[in-house]
């Protein structure tokens, strides 16, 4: 009895550790202000959580790729080096998406609807 009970905890500690694994690889959207992009470096700064309590996150991002632009209903792919010229410091809105610790997804402007 004691062996089939200790048997299932340990199936089960098994079958946790993988989920938990196959978690991390899956996407994830960081979503902040925009701080910085470095068109050289491809380094994208971004000031993830509230406003007092906001830290940068770094983000690498090729100049050449391709970001999703939103403007009200308007969206449109730019580069990121187009994207990011117009970017207000602290203001702009962009959403991160990761996945494996690559970038597959960028998006600027949008939020909120007032």
């Amino acid at each position: 009895m004691l062996r089939t009970l200790l048997g299932g905890l340990m199936l089960f500690a098994v079958v946790g550790y993988v989920a938990a694994e196959e978690a991390d690889k899956k996407a994830q959207t960081k979503v902040g202000r925009f701080s910085k992009y470095v068109a050289d470096t491809g380094k994208l700064t971004v000031l993830v959580g509230k406003k007092d309590e906001a830290k940068p996150m770094d983000f690498d991002v090729a100049k050449d790729f391709k970001v999703t632009v939103i403007d009200g209903d308007n969206k449109s792919e730019k580069t990121a080096a187009d994207a990011f010229k117009d970017a207000k410091e602290n203001m702009t809105r962009v959403a991160v998406t990761v996945e494996e610790n690559k970038v597959t997804k960028v998006d600027v402007g949008g939020g909120k609807k007032k």
